[in-house]
């Protein structure tokens, strides 16, 4: 693999691609429409990933079937199917959230408040290196409505850092000082999600986030019960 390719596999793992996605994803761009078969060879996905790997691109946009004897799969115009990867499908907010947290190399803010998602219990983070810090800040409704996820986010991420504040601005979170992620809605059907990647609207997120850490409390267990 060449730097150049290097470099755009981990432009589109910024947008939520894992690096299969990013290797079927450039491979169709670079070669034109192919079959599974085909893909697996020129991307070196193993065969016994490569039809979950379409199928999660055709799921984002960015793929589409070409129908023909044999199924074969073209990349969507990268013109307007990466731009809406700016904007999240309620079924993807976590797998991008998740694909953010594992990118995070030097720091990372979460603000965690309503409404609250079934999936975040089922959600299993993949986590950057041991020696990142994300720090977690909970808003005490969520605490109250959410007692079981947050038990999740205390126990199963307890290298983490986490603090409770009565309320907070917003959910979401940011990493880096690179790339955000705000969730807004109202319940699980309407609630929506945008990745921006501007360093300066990063670091004013990471600024709101420290002045509300210095105030917030720890979170202890019995906070849960």
């Amino acid at each position: 693999m060449t730097t150049f390719q290097k470099k755009l596999i981990d432009s589109l793992a910024s947008l939520g691609l894992n690096t299969y996605e990013a290797k079927a994803y450039l491979s169709l761009l670079s070669s034109g429409p192919m079959t599974a078969s085909e893909l697996s060879r020129a991307s070196g996905i193993p065969r016994t990933r490569t039809y979950d790997v379409l199928a999660s691109l055709v799921e984002m946009g960015l793929v589409i079937v070409v129908p023909s004897r044999v199924k074969r799969f073209k990349a969507s115009d990268p013109k307007d199917s990466l731009l809406n990867m700016l904007y999240i499908k309620p079924s993807q907010i976590y797998r991008r959230y998740q694909t953010l947290i594992f990118h995070t190399e030097r720091e990372g803010y979460i603000f965690a408040k309503p409404p609250y998602l079934q999936t975040m219990t089922e959600m299993s983070y993949e986590l950057p290196p041991e020696d990142t810090p994300i720090r977690f800040l909970i808003s005490e409704d969520y605490i109250l409505t959410a007692p079981e996820a947050v038990k999740v986010i205390f126990t199963k991420y307890s290298r983490w850092e986490h603090r409770k504040v009565p309320s907070l601005p917003l959910k979401g979170g940011t990493f880096d000082e690179r790339s955000s992620i705000i969730i807004v809605g109202n319940g699980e059907d309407s609630v929506q999600g945008v990745v921006i990647h501007d360093s300066g609207f990063a670091k004013l997120l990471k600024d709101i986030f420290l002045s509300l850490w210095e105030k917030a409390e720890p979170l202890s267990r019995g906070d849960m019960v």
